[in-house]
């Protein structure tokens, strides 16, 4: 492949090749459309483990996919954690981690009670 094409356009060309959908792609790498949509507009990159079964359902080396992800999580055109959570229109806060674990503790007192309540009676 030329180098200056990225992990999208590699997905996409090969993709289109064999004449799969996104979905048909999803369902062999076992991930959702979407994720598969993600890669190719070059929103995400493949996660390492899906690298080698991606590139053996396309039919190409696994040097195409691990040369140029590499590259974005490098820091080429990748997106900060802050510009992640400002697109996605949710931002996680102390108030949300606390009510996480608070909801956390308490689920796990409660099943302790019960379980000395079985234990008991």
């Amino acid at each position: 492949m030329n180098d200056d094409k990225n992990v999208g356009q590699v997905i996409h060309n090969k993709r289109k090749e064999l004449s799969l959908t996104q979905e048909d792609l999803a369902e062999k790498v076992h991930v959702t459309r979407q994720a598969v949509s993600n890669w190719e507009r070059n929103k995400t990159v493949p996660d390492d483990s899906i690298i080698a079964v991606l590139a053996e359902n396309l039919g190409t080396n696994i040097d195409n996919f691990v040369s140029k992800s590499n590259k974005k999580q490098s820091g080429e055109n990748i997106m900060s954690d802050k510009e992640n959570t400002e697109q996605s229109g949710y931002k996680v806060n102390k108030y949300d981690t606390a009510m996480g674990l608070f909801y956390a503790v308490a689920l796990f007192i409660g099943i302790l009670l019960a379980l000395i309540l079985m234990v008991v009676t």
